[in-house]
């Protein structure tokens, strides 16, 4: 059966990657979330999936330059609405802490991320109930990634020139150990899902927001569909 994943939250309904989103998703019983990392110049985890606030806060603001007592002042909510003036950036073990034990969770490091030891000390300590995959676009990043979390499901994410060749994708995905791919919805059909899984692989998409081609990507069998607005899916 597969899974809707609410795309950054419920982002279609409140501001991505923020406890807003989350608890939306939550609260219309998605299957699961995905959010963006990034680590802060003293070392937090925090959630966010660009490298600065130049989208979400308006702000000249560098991540990895700031510490995040200061990064959690800034407002990253009014950028959607201004009824979510009070969103705040998020550390990724809250985000972990407050999610229903029932739940799935995709942590997606960014390829801009260097210091992964940061993001394995987190999800290392993480809830032993919580069902966390780790992805990224980066083979190389998410292969140290495996290294030091081999007890945590890995997903390759992969773009749409790059997934279409689906026999070498699946050879180097196993080579490299992980879980599976995650790939843009618009390369998958019955044949590519059938493929991916023959090779004994679990196969996401993102980002699909179209009612119908949910149900024609579930038909098939894709294991994890990413949706802004995954809450569509249970209608």
């Amino acid at each position: 059966m597969s899974l809707f994943i609410a795309h950054r939250g419920l982002s279609a309904l409140a501001p991505e990657n923020t406890a807003a989103a989350f608890d939306l998703a939550w609260a219309h019983d998605c299957d699961g979330i995905e959010l963006d990392v990034q680590v802060t110049r003293d070392g937090q985890v925090v959630v966010h999936h660009d490298a600065d606030l130049k989208r979400t806060a308006k702000l000249e603001c560098a991540i990895a330059d700031e510490e995040y007592a200061a990064l959690r002042e800034h407002d990253i909510g009014s950028h959607f609405d201004t009824k979510f003036a009070d969103q705040r950036m998020s550390l990724l073990d809250e985000v972990l802490t407050a999610m229903p034990a029932d739940k799935l969770i995709q942590v997606e490091v960014k390829p801009e991320v260097t210091r992964v030891d940061e993001v394995i000390a987190v999800l290392r300590e993480a809830r032993q109930d919580a069902k966390i995959y780790v992805m990224s676009f980066d083979p190389e990043q998410l292969s140290k990634l495996h290294a030091g979390l081999p007890n945590l499901p890995t997903l390759w994410i992969v773009d749409e020139d790059d997934a279409r060749d689906v026999k070498a994708l699946c050879e180097r995905a196993l080579e490299a150990g992980f879980t599976g791919i995650d790939v843009h919805q618009a390369v998958i059909d019955a044949a590519y899902v059938e493929r991916v899984h023959e090779a004994g692989l679990l196969l996401g998409c993102w980002t699909v927001n179209d009612p119908a081609r949910m149900r024609e990507l579930a038909g098939w069998g894709v294991d994890m569909i990413a949706s802004d607005c995954a809450h569509l899916a249970k209608a």
